[in-house]
């Protein structure tokens, strides 16, 4: 991702999740804070929000401090110069996944485990990606199976990507 991409989605996360912030948000990530801020100024300066969002792999070595500061200046919601720990909280919360992500995660592993790209996960499917990896012992390939039978409400031997998603996530969609 590009050093401007890397920024909007950080942008962006924060904007979605912003408003959702608790007070047991808070308590989560106090303890977080109070490790980042370190000269104890009950505020993160914005060299330590350059190191945190580098930590977290948000920002590159290439990212400008124009950019850092943007983002920086966004997030300061007192505008003092400091991320609180509120503020600190709604970061941190934007980088929990949130059902909408995984799926969408889950639908990517889909796309790659359905090999020859007909919509569905057969047992060729699943051993051609992952005899690859490792997995090619007969324990494995018997799961594999075990995991397409339970699926497989349609008695094809497949599953399709509603059918993945409903083991994947543990629910019916």
């Amino acid at each position: 991702m590009s050093r401007e991409g890397e920024v909007v989605t950080l942008r962006k996360r924060r904007s979605e999740q912003a408003a959702s912030i608790t007070d047991v948000d808070i308590e989560k990530y106090r303890d977080i804070f109070k490790i980042l801020d370190k000269n104890g100024s009950n505020r993160i300066s914005l060299a330590e929000f350059g190191e945190v969002l580098n930590c977290l792999g948000q920002i590159g070595q290439d990212t400008s401090e124009d950019e850092l500061k943007a983002v920086f200046n966004e997030m300061d919601s007192a505008k003092s110069g400091g991320i609180n720990v509120k503020d600190f909280a709604k970061l941190m919360k934007s980088f929990e996944p949130t059902k909408t992500n995984q799926e969408e995660e889950y639908r990517q592993v889909f796309q790659l485990l359905d090999s020859d790209n007909d919509g569905l996960i057969s047992t060729q499917d699943l051993t051609k990606v992952l005899q690859p990896l490792g997995v090619g012992q007969r324990t494995s390939l018997d799961s594999i199976l075990e995991m397409i039978h339970l699926a497989d409400e349609d008695g094809l031997g497949k599953m399709d990507v509603k059918q993945f998603l409903e083991i994947m996530m543990g629910q019916d969609e």
